[in-house]
């Protein structure tokens, strides 16, 4: 009996635990993504799924930072998002367009195409992950 009230008491601790590092910030209503403090395994990407989850969020697809870049959001810094083995920016592409690096390419009439939302398959073997509402 003592063992399932320790054991209880441990599961409590380690929800709460993780609920708490969830953003204050209800990040989720404001359409932003939202990059883990907490970095997790690039393989597989269920740690860092669940815990996106957890705060009522799911990994970041590359159509919903494409729509935050848009909206005015941006950073330089990489997270994993819900492809295995990719990681990405919410930026310009600059030298990722060569690569073919670049989730969109927007084309302004008589501008250059400017790339948007860099995605790379070098994602290291921990890394930050990009949570985005559902």
């Amino acid at each position: 009996m003592v063992s399932r009230c320790v054991m209880l008491v441990a599961v409590m601790a380690m929800v709460g635990l993780a609920m708490s590092s969830c953003p204050n910030v209800p990040w989720r209503e404001h359409g932003k993504p939202y990059l883990t403090l907490q970095k997790f395994p690039s393989r597989p990407l269920t740690r860092a799924s669940t815990y996106c989850q957890n705060c009522g969020m799911q990994l970041c697809t590359l159509a919903q930072m494409q729509e935050a870049y848009i909206n005015g959001f941006r950073s330089q810094r990489w997270g994993m998002f819900e492809k295995l083995g990719h990681d990405m920016r919410a930026s310009d592409c600059t030298k990722y367009v060569a690569r073919k690096e670049c989730y969109a390419v927007l084309n302004s009439p008589g501008a250059s195409p400017t790339g948007i939302i860099p995605f790379t398959p070098r994602v290291a073997s921990v890394q930050n992950a990009w949570c985005c509402g559902k």
